[in-house]
């Protein structure tokens, strides 16, 4: 396989939170949020304009689920992304090697993959790394880990490649 492009890491809790905050957990994290928060503002504006007593079992328990929702829930995707890896690799922390030529291929320890870049179907340009999405599946790659080819030149390969 010709090689345009070569990529190598080795996954940092950065760049997985990152993942987790944007990618996974992005949009419906955000919806959910603001929807409860909506309910907090509600509360709040009816228990000042009525002589009842303040709810406060309602309030705390709306920020626990906020609180959860954009601390607790990454956390815990964070811990079981990185014990799933952990097994799968046999307790080590192997480096990811990302091949870009006539296909995708993978190399992380003893595990590899090959894609076609047909079954892109979205990309997250994110601060520390580029998300290539394969239906719910995303392929990680670390913004400064190009070993062979720049970022620059990489972001217009795979767009090219979606295109078509």
């Amino acid at each position: 396989m010709d090689v345009q492009f070569e990529n190598r890491y080795v996954s940092s809790s950065q760049i997985l939170i990152e993942y987790i905050y944007k990618v996974v957990l992005g949009r419906i994290q955000l919806i959910l949020s603001l929807f409860i928060a909506a309910i907090i503002i509600a509360v709040i504006i009816v228990v000042l304009y009525s002589d009842r007593t303040t709810p406060v079992g309602l309030i705390v328990w709306c920020v626990l689920i906020v609180v959860w929702m954009w601390i607790g829930a990454p956390l815990l995707c964070l811990w079981r992304m990185k014990s799933q890896a952990r097994r799968m690799h046999n307790w080590k922390q192997p480096e990811s090697v990302l091949y870009f030529g006539e296909r995708i291929a993978i190399e992380e320890g003893t595990i590899t993959m090959k894609f076609e870049y047909s079954q892109i179907t979205r990309t997250h340009d994110l601060r520390r790394s580029y998300v290539l999405m394969i239906g719910k599946i995303g392929i990680i790659l670390s913004k400064e880990g190009f070993a062979k080819g720049s970022l620059d030149d990489f972001r217009r390969f795979i767009s090219e490649k979606i295109e078509k």
